[in-house]
């Protein structure tokens, strides 16, 4: 005979199964990824991936550091390549080889703030205005993928913005965009040559990195 005890054992796990069967199918559970809530995701919570590291565990880089031209062009190959970012007057240079292990690099030029972006699964270099309603915006690396394409999440209200979509797709922020700051993908010691004056990102980004090596050596090099 079944005893009352483990009748009422039986009773508590079925509740309680039932109950998280109820949040996930809710946007509960089902919808925590990484720790960002996705329940008001615009784009299929399902194409959402985790690409192995946790948030953070791809640290952005948050007060850059830069070296002048002169001493980045013993650094670099020939086939180095970098984003650059030209205004008023200003031209800072972000080596591939660092953006490989970063992503993302909240930085300033002649006052106005961006974000520099690089998905090295895609190869694409975005720079993003990082304001947004007046607010300055502080983003990090999410850990998570869209289309293979990384997810940013800003650091004031988690919200999650895709690099591809150029738009927030979950958290307060969601359905609102950044402004797509000009930049331009170009050999690093060409264009340092031509320029001089040219600030470029130092390697020293509190961080150890072999910036010699690429975190996806298996993938075509960009």
């Amino acid at each position: 005979m079944i005893s009352i005890r483990a009748v009422s054992k039986l009773i508590l796990i079925l509740g309680t199964v039932a109950f998280a069967l109820n949040v996930y199918s809710s946007g509960g559970y089902g919808n925590i990824k990484n720790g960002f809530n996705l329940s008001n995701s615009i784009i299929p919570v399902g194409d959402i991936k985790r690409g192995g590291p946790a948030r953070d565990g791809i640290p952005s880089i948050d007060s850059p550091e830069f070296i002048s031209a002169a001493v980045a062009l013993k650094k670099y190959g020939n086939d180095d390549r970098a984003i650059v970012v030209s205004h008023d007057g200003i031209k800072k240079v972000y080596p591939i080889a660092i953006m490989n292990w970063h992503e993302l690099v909240n930085d300033q030029i002649a006052g106005t703030p961006i974000l520099v972006t690089f998905c090295p699964l895609c190869g694409t270099g975005i720079v993003f205005k990082a304001a947004f309603s007046g607010n300055r915006l502080i983003f990090g690396v999410s850990g998570l993928l869209y289309q293979s394409d990384v997810l940013m999440f800003d650091r004031q209200t988690n919200s999650l913005w895709s690099q591809l979509l150029n738009k927030s797709v979950s958290g307060k922020n969601v359905g609102k965009s950044l402004d797509v700051f000009p930049s331009s993908h170009l050999l690093l010691k060409d264009y340092l040559l031509k320029n001089p004056k040219a600030l470029v990102l130092s390697q020293k980004t509190g961080k150890k990195r072999d910036y010699k090596r690429r975190p996806l050596s298996g993938l075509p090099k960009i």
